[in-house]
């Protein structure tokens, strides 16, 4: 049961000190010959280590006196809540690529580990591994097949679109990442650091079946272009055109780090921010709108979080530029009538549909992140924003759980729909046509617009009213 805690799925752990001996760490494993948990000072946990490591120790010839801390690097290991549901901790796992994780229980502390689960776990939990081992691009292929096919069981069992959608993410992520690497394998090391970023629904882990590239790249701001130039133009190109190759279709407007625009120094990426901030016009609102939600997926040496801090702290006091986003958020309007009738667009056949991305995820994306810029909070998720604003109070609790619900209902019908596509092979979309739906769900699609116009209409009154 993915829903069931976390303390059910753990198993006992002995503890050790740092700065105990290495033999004390083999005898321990002879007596719970599974994990140990190393602590340091400060009793915090410092790694975990099992007969594989003292294995690597005897074959340095690490002396069996030597206290652990002069062989054993700090890794310190995921930490959840012994309550934690058991579907969020594979996705949590899953994001950060590891087995394992520490259970903090009443006892003290637990392990989880994926391989000792049964063998209904779910494929998905050990995929990002075999994504992060693949050893070039037909082997990522293959996995981003695998992927899809993930998606397609994960929408026909109706698991809570969130972590579904948060699962593609971290598998999309993970094929990105392996792509910037495998890329750079090629090419030879990079002549200064620098990072790979994304944008969008990947970056906000809310990633439908693959869509369109939206990347970029910061460059140390060693970067000189006569040296090095040359270099990350070819890297860049590479690494967009081996992701087309995988399936993730050129961005239409050409957010991508081949485009020189978004292939800069950190210094200018600072400037980009900057102009944006305190020249809100309509260009600087749409670029914000895109690159307010950044991640650095391959960034050795830590250039973009310091600068996203910063960038953030500037926004959350520029009331302008906050006023205007505001405004740009509302040009986003649910497809519902006056009369609660469903306003239809035309699909290439001239067919009347529900764009369900333009109708009421967007409207979303921009008020959760609009309230999220206003309250400094430091995170991307659609939802996530939602619950950190009204924790601070900037929306009610109420606007939140009724916009989660939303959420979690266009979703589901979206990726049932794309579930379904797959299954026909066809390309999947974000068009639902009317027929297609109950007379159930259309009403509840209709009671969830009218909830979208509600909380955009709140935030017209706070404009007003400022």
């Amino acid at each position: 049961d993915l829903c069931s805690p976390l303390d059910q799925h753990s198993h006992p752990l002995h503890t050790l000190p740092v700065n105990a001996p290495t033999y004390a760490a083999a005898r321990a494993l002879n007596q719970y010959p599974t994990l140990l948990v190393v602590q340091n000072e400060s009793q915090h946990p410092h790694a975990l280590i099992d007969d594989r490591h003292l294995r690597q120790a005897m074959a340095q010839r690490i002396q069996p006196d030597a206290p652990l801390q002069t062989w054993l690097s700090a890794h310190p290991p995921l930490q959840l809540p012994a309550t934690y549901p058991l579907g969020k901790a594979l996705v949590r796992l899953l994001e950060k690529g590891q087995q394992r994780a520490l259970v903090k229980t009443e006892s003290g502390w637990q392990y989880f580990d994926l391989s000792q689960l049964t063998t209904r776990t779910p494929a998905w939990s050990s995929l990002t591994q075999q994504i992060h081992q693949a050893q070039n691009l037909a082997e990522l292929h293959q996995l981003s097949k695998q992927a899809e096919q993930l998606f397609i069981q994960l929408a026909q069992q109706r698991m809570d679109p969130i972590q579904v959608a948060a699962i593609l993410s971290a598998l999309y992520q993970a094929i990105t990442a392996q792509t910037v690497r495998l890329c750079q394998a090629e090419q030879g090391p990079p002549p200064i650091p620098y990072a790979f970023v994304i944008t969008g629904s990947l970056a906000r882990k809310e990633q439908a079946v693959k869509t369109d590239q939206d990347n970029a790249m910061v460059l140390h701001d060693r970067y000189c272009p006569s040296q090095h130039g040359a270099y990350f133009e070819q890297l860049a190109k590479r690494i967009n055109h081996a992701l087309s190759q995988l399936g993730f279709a050129p961005c239409p407007g050409e957010v991508m780090a081949q485009n020189p625009r978004w292939r800069q120094p950190l210094s200018v990426w600072q400037t980009y921010f900057h102009q944006w901030i305190n020249e809100p016009n309509g260009e600087a609102l749409l670029q914000a709108s895109i690159f307010f939600d950044m991640i650095a997926i391959v960034d050795d040496h830590q250039l973009v979080a310091p600068m996203m801090a910063q960038v953030l702290d500037q926004a959350e006091q520029a009331g302008l530029f906050l006023h205007h986003m505001a405004s740009n958020a509302l040009r986003f309007r649910p497809p519902l009538g006056f009369f609660r009738q469903l306003i239809l667009d035309r699909d290439g056949q001239r067919q009347p549909v529900l764009n369900l991305k333009k109708g009421a995820i967007a409207p979303i994306v921009e008020l959760a992140r609009v309230h999220a810029l206003a309250g400094g909070i430091r995170r991307l998720n659609s939802i996530s924003r939602l619950r950190g604003s009204a924790q601070q109070r900037i929306i009610s609790q109420d606007g939140y759980e009724n916009l989660r619900d939303v959420w979690i209902l266009v979703n589901h019908i979206r990726q049932q729909h794309q579930a379904q596509q797959l299954l026909r092979q066809t390309p999947p979309d974000n068009l639902i046509q009317p027929d297609q739906l109950s007379y159930l769900e259309q009403r509840h699609l209709k009671d969830a617009f009218a909830i979208i116009g509600e909380m955009q209409e709140a935030l017209a009154l706070r404009l007003q009213n400022p």
